[in-house]
């Protein structure tokens, strides 16, 4: 099942990036992409779990801090 989840995943992934790009380019922020490979072209990376952070043991003030906020150059406020 988490095989077929990733894939999903990775799929969305690449067909949306174009979009994801076109949209910070409006907003003003130009990301000079050096390398994009298609879905399924490299295996993707397993990360063990047990390598991950466990946010849920961050103190709760950090957990419910609300996030910064900040004006985008050209984005109306």
């Amino acid at each position: 099942m988490q095989k077929k989840q990733d894939f999903i995943a990775e799929e969305r992934w690449c067909a949306e990036f174009p979009r994801l790009l076109a949209t910070l380019a409006a907003r003003g922020l130009q990301l000079d992409v050096i390398r994009q490979l298609e879905a399924g072209e490299l295996p993707v990376q397993e990360v063990d779990a047990q390598r991950l952070p466990d946010f849920a043991a961050e103190p709760e003030y950090v957990r419910k801090r609300a996030p910064k906020k900040f004006n985008l150059p050209g984005a109306a406020s």
